[in-house]
């Protein structure tokens, strides 16, 4: 039986509200969905319910670069319209006393509406195209119809009287531009094609508006084999913007999987329904069972690292300050063809693109554990004022070895007037990095490697503001196919002879 286990569930948005100018969507597809990579290089993660991680809601508009809907008043009494054209050329006119995609009924009651369609170019309501009349209404406070023949960016002159709220009749008037629906179109997936079972998988797509008038709430699904395996709800994406739907789950069984990723309840409506999902196949396989040198299977990430700038000032004195904090977890399990004992020599080489930022190598003496057949060694560095530690650990098992490995380095710049103060720097993380780590454990290699997304936030307040780039990046790997053991019988016998 399949067991998919959502392990994590998120967006990347890729919006103008944090880069320069908002990325230019264009509406071929093929130019959209060529590469999903170069849009995560400006992207912020998202996840689905409350704070996690140092992600943010889902359903929060980062940004909404959306053409506003035209409005009328009267008194309190306001009036919205909007008018949306689909792929087929269908424009639905709504008027609202209340909120637009909103559950809750309208106040009052549109008693008399008057639409005009007003020519493109020459929006004169008094040569209209066409005049209808809608008398004697009495469905409350919203009011919709639809029609053909029209053009995006056409106005339409919106007369609506009001009963219900004010005392006798509102009467307001307004021009809503024709406006294309959100079209929301899936990305082509970026995932390992090929995994092992049991083993965490993160699978990638972008969430892309093509038109750019309006932005959209919408569902990323996950499907497996046809089954829904997990979605993402109320996502948002921003007019002529990228969102990236990420999940991460597992496969029990081999076998080729077909992966759906699929836009679904698109609000306020999809301009084209054609575009919506995008599929892949990932093949499954069970990993090998050698006691070879590389037979580790091995999780890393570096969650919860960031850069900080702030400004602030702290009784009538301008302070300012940068915060550097990093952070790096590895693990590691594996097979052996028989026990350690004794003293453990750990190498560790960790680098970003080529570059090392750390090169280190531990011993690890046996400490007795209260458990029979289990050790727990561990080695442990605290730098004055407690700003670097590295802590390693190795438990054993029987012929199972466990690994973890974590670092935490954190550095501080304050400047005040004269006043500058630093402590220990530690390795330093830019996007775009491909984080690589070697560790030799006696002769049992564990190594890997993964990429470094970042995210950019920033904030204000009366005393001053902040900006914050968050660093995340995560890999899991399985062990060497038909990997060998470097104790395998026979291997230095000599040759026999006859």
């Amino acid at each position: 039986m399949k067991k998919i286990g959502s392990l994590l569930l998120g967006v990347i948005v890729m919006s103008g509200m944090f880069l320069t100018s908002c990325q230019d969507i264009s509406s071929d597809n093929e130019e959209m969905g060529s590469s999903l990579s170069s849009a995560i290089e400006k992207s912020k993660q998202i996840g689905h319910g409350n704070k996690h991680n140092g992600l943010n809601p889902n359903s929060r508009r980062y940004a909404d670069n959306s053409m506003p809907s035209a409005s009328g008043r009267d008194g309190k009494v306001i009036v919205t319209s909007r008018a949306l054209i689909d792929s087929e050329g269908n424009v639905d006119l709504e008027v609202t006393t209340g909120e637009l995609d909103s559950d809750e009924n309208a106040p009052g009651t549109i008693t008399k509406l008057q639409v005009k369609a007003l020519t493109l170019g020459n929006p004169d309501k008094k040569n209209s195209i066409w005049t209808k009349n809608f008398n004697k209404l009495r469905n409350g406070g919203y009011f919709s119809t639809s029609y053909t023949g029209l053009e995006r960016g056409q106005e339409i002159y919106v007369h609506a009287n009001v009963k219900g709220i004010i005392r006798g009749t509102a009467v307001t008037f307004m021009n809503e531009t024709i406006k294309a629906r959100p079209d929301i179109t899936v990305t082509t997936i970026d995932s390992e094609l090929e995994v092992f079972t049991n083993t965490p998988v993160t699978i990638i797509a972008g969430l892309a508006e093509l038109n750019g008038d309006l932005g959209a709430a919408t569902s990323c699904v996950l499907y497996i084999d046809g089954i829904e395996s997990d979605r993402i709800n109320n996502a948002w994406v921003n007019a002529g913007d990228v969102v990236g739907c990420q999940f991460t789950t597992s496969f029990s069984e081999a076998g080729d999987k077909n992966i759906v990723i699929a836009a679904e309840d698109v609000i306020p409506g999809d301009f084209d329904s054609s575009n919506n999902s995008s599929f892949t196949t990932i093949t499954v396989t069970e990993p090998s069972t050698g006691f070879g040198p590389n037979s580790f299977s091995w999780s890393a990430n570096i969650n919860g690292s960031y850069d900080q700038s702030e400004s602030r000032n702290f009784m009538g004195m301008n302070f300012n300050s940068e915060i550097t904090d990093y952070r790096i977890n590895v693990q590691g399990t594996k097979s052996m063809p028989e026990p350690i004992n004794g003293q453990i020599n750990v190498s560790t080489i960790i680098t970003t693109s080529g570059t090392t930022i750390v090169e280190e190598d531990y011993i690890l003496n046996e400490v007795p554990f209260p458990f029979p057949g289990v050790r727990y060694l561990i080695y442990e560095v605290l730098a004055p004022g407690g700003r670097r530690s590295v802590q390693l650990g190795v438990f054993l098992t029987g012929n199972s070895l466990q690994f973890t490995y974590y670092l935490n380095t954190y550095k501080i710049i304050y400047i005040s007037g004269d006043v500058y103060q630093e402590t220990l720097a530690g390795p330093e993380f830019s996007f775009g990095d491909e984080l690589s780590f070697d560790f030799l454990v006696n002769d049992h290699a564990l190594s890997g490697s993964f990429g470094v997304f970042s995210s950019t936030s920033g904030g204000s307040n009366s005393s001053g503001s902040f900006t914050r780039t968050t660093y995340s990046g995560s890999g899991s790997g399985q062990p060497e196919v038909n990997a060998e053991s470097n104790d395998e019988e026979g291997e230095n016998d000599e040759e026999e002879e006859y």
